[in-house]
């Protein structure tokens, strides 16, 4: 999302020098994010500059395998495959498979896909490895695209959004923090029984 907000003026376009301050300002000018996410985001983020004193990021810097980027992305390929973490198609597309024909996904749905997208991955990566602490992760990004894509109380993305961005416009509701707790903890409980949260790659265990 960080990147889209830079392509699109929100953020500096060389994405350079990035504080707190101007990501609560582009997350809530793009899509009317609160700030209690956009400071629950960050936050994680500055620790992945070199710099211990630093209180910016530049966007490469989150390409730090399993700092904020991860295995089993819905739209990126794991760093095994591609260490650039850039936008791939056929990632995102083979997500959207498990959607099936459905234009309107909702958590149930969006709980299944995910599971199954992050478990076809790992069963091609020879290193997969999704630790618990990076479940919450995970969970919240699929929350707040449930949140952006439909709405914080109504959690149903459409699809026509997910795919084509068409006449997409942000919610008049800010998406707090507390909803994206709240969708996750449902992710949680709708996902399939048969499909682990977690990962460890076959030399870990």
């Amino acid at each position: 999302m960080l990147n889209t907000l830079a392509n699109h003026g929100f953020l500096p376009h060389n994405g350079r020098h990035i504080t707190q301050d101007v990501v609560t300002k582009a997350l809530k000018d793009a899509v009317n994010i609160a700030e209690d996410i956009a400071v629950a985001a960050f936050q994680p983020g500055l620790k992945t500059n070199p710099d211990p004193n630093a209180n910016f990021i530049d966007l490469d810097m989150l390409n730090l395998h399993n700092a904020i980027e991860h295995d089993g992305s819905l739209s990126r390929r794991d760093e095994f495959f591609d260490p650039n973490n850039h936008f791939d198609g056929p990632t995102f597309d083979q997500f959207l498979s498990y959607f099936g024909p459905s234009q309107n996904i909702d958590v149930s749905q969006w709980a299944n896909a995910r599971a199954r997208h992050v478990q076809e991955m790992s069963r091609v990566n020879p290193s997969f490895n999704v630790a618990n602490a990076t479940v919450p992760l995970m969970l919240g990004e699929s929350a707040l695209m449930l949140a952006v894509y439909g709405r914080p109380d109504k959690p149903i993305a459409k699809r026509s959004y997910l795919e084509y961005f068409f006449s997409w416009t942000p919610n008049d509701t800010p998406i707090a923090f507390s909803a994206i707790l709240q969708i996750s903890g449902d992710l949680v409980a709708h996902s399939p029984p048969d499909v682990p949260l977690t990962f460890a790659a076959p030399d870990s265990q």
